[in-house]
C-alpha cells in the first residue's frame, strides 16, 4: 500500500528555511525552498557569506543545504562531489514571495516546475528584472516620481547621488528598535532628516499571534501538528491535537 509522507529539510526550530517534501505515491513535491534567518550564523556573516560563483560547493561543506539527487541544477553542482541527476521531482510549490521561502529555488534544476500565486510570480520576476538591469543613481533621480525603490540602511550612501526631492517618503518596514540607544537607528534618522525626507514607521510581520494560531489549528481540526517557521516547536502542544516535534530530515508518515 502506498504511503504518503513529509520530510522536513528546513523550518526546523528556526525562522524560514522552509524546504518540505511530500510524496504520495510516485509523486514528489516541494512546499516552499527558502533561507533560514540564521542560516550559516556559525560560518558566515554579514561581509563574509557562500561564494556565489561556486554554487553549491560552500553550502554543503558546511551542511547548509541537503544532498539530494535529481535536484538541483548541473550548473550549481559544477564544483561539487554530489553529481548531477536528472530531475526527480514534480515539482515546487511557493506559498509567498519572502526570502525565506523562496531564496534556495536558485539552485532548483530548472526542468522543475515552480507553482505560486500571481502576487509571488510578479514579485521574484520584478526582482529578477532588476537584479539583471543595471539602474543608476541618474535613473532614480530622473524618475523619481513615479518610483519605489528599496534602499537598504546598508545602501543609504546611494542618497548622496541620487538627490531625493524633499519631502520624500521613506517607509520603514522592519521592526522598531529595541532601545533607545540603538546606533543604527540614530544614524538612519540623521541621513533622513538631512535629505529632509519624511520618515514613515510601517512595520507587519503577515504571521498571526499565538491565540490566532491556536483557533485555527482548532478550526481546521487535523489529526496530526507538524510545527515549522518557528524556534519554539513545543508551543503547539498546546494544543489538544497530536504535535509531532519534527526533526531536519527525518520522514513521517501521515
Amino acid at each position: 500500500m502506498e504511503t504518503t509522507t513529509l520530510t522536513f529539510y528546513g523550518g526546523v526550530n528556526e525562522i524560514g528555511g522552509n524546504k518540505i517534501l511530500l510524496k504520495d505515491g510516485k509523486a514528489k513535491v516541494f512546499f516552499d525552498f527558502g533561507q533560514s534567518f540564521t542560516m550559516g550564523i556559525n560560518f558566515f556573516t554579514s561581509s563574509l557569506g557562500p561564494r556565489w560563483l561556486c554554487g553549491l560547493k560552500d553550502y554543503f561543506e558546511f551542511g547548509l543545504m541537503p544532498k539530494i539527487k535529481g535536484l538541483y541544477s548541473e550548473k550549481q553542482l559544477m564544483y561539487n562531489d554530489l553529481s548531477y541527476s536528472k530531475p526527480n521531482f514534480d515539482a515546487v510549490f511557493l506559498s509567498h514571495a519572502h526570502f525565506d521561502h523562496t531564496a534556495h529555488i536558485c539552485f532548483i534544476d530548472e526542468k522543475i516546475p515552480v507553482f505560486c500565486g500571481s502576487g509571488t510570480k510578479l514579485f521574484l520576476e520584478s526582482m529578477e528584472e532588476t537584479t539583471l538591469r543595471m539602474v543608476t543613481a541618474d535613473d532614480v533621480h530622473t524618475n523619481q516620481s513615479g518610483l519605489v525603490m528599496d534602499l537598504d540602511f546598508y545602501q543609504f550612501g546611494e542618497l548622496i547621488d541620487i538627490k531625493p526631492d524633499k519631502g520624500s517618503h521613506f517607509i520603514h518596514s522592519m521592526s522598531e528598535p529595541f532601545s533607545e540607544e540603538d546606533i543604527e537607528d540614530r544614524v538612519m534618522h540623521n541621513w533622513l532628516n538631512h535629505f529632509k525626507i519624511k520618515f514613515h514607521q510601517l512595520h507587519a510581520s503577515g504571521h498571526m499571534n499565538g491565540q490566532e494560531l491556536m483557533e485555527m489549528v482548532e478550526r481546521i481540526n487535523p489529526k496530526k501538528v507538524f510545527p515549522v517557521h518557528t524556534e519554539n516547536p513545543a508551543f503547539f502542544k498546546k494544543t489538544k491535537k497530536k504535535t509531532v516535534v519534527i526533526e531536519k530530515g527525518k520522514t513521517y508518515t501521515l
